[in-house]
């Protein structure tokens, strides 16, 4: 399955592995839009894993965040969602229902 949000695309291949990719995501577990040394954030051009999601069953994407639902039925959501005020803030976690 894949999704495309604002300025990025994610996607969870058939292991139920995360994938994303683009601008403007927040910090996907360390390893994707971390700020530059000028504060600006990089554009992944290669899909790039969400570190902390579990295997996902669907995928959903916002303006400046994206949110999955695993398989056991947990949502876990990253970026700039949830009114997430800062990129430490960003990390995939898990969202009560």
């Amino acid at each position: 399955m894949i999704d495309a949000g604002n300025e990025h695309t994610c996607a969870a291949d058939e292991a139920g592995a995360v994938w994303c990719w683009g601008f403007g995501v927040g910090d996907w577990g360390g390893s994707s839009s971390e700020p530059a040394a000028n504060g600006a954030q990089r554009n992944r051009q290669r899909p790039t894993r969400v570190a902390g999601v579990p295997p996902a069953r669907h995928i959903a994407t916002g303006e400046f965040g994206a949110c999955a639902l695993d398989r056991d039925g947990e949502v876990w959501c990253w970026g700039r969602t949830l009114g997430a005020a800062s990129e430490a803030q960003a990390r995939p976690r898990p969202v009560g229902l």
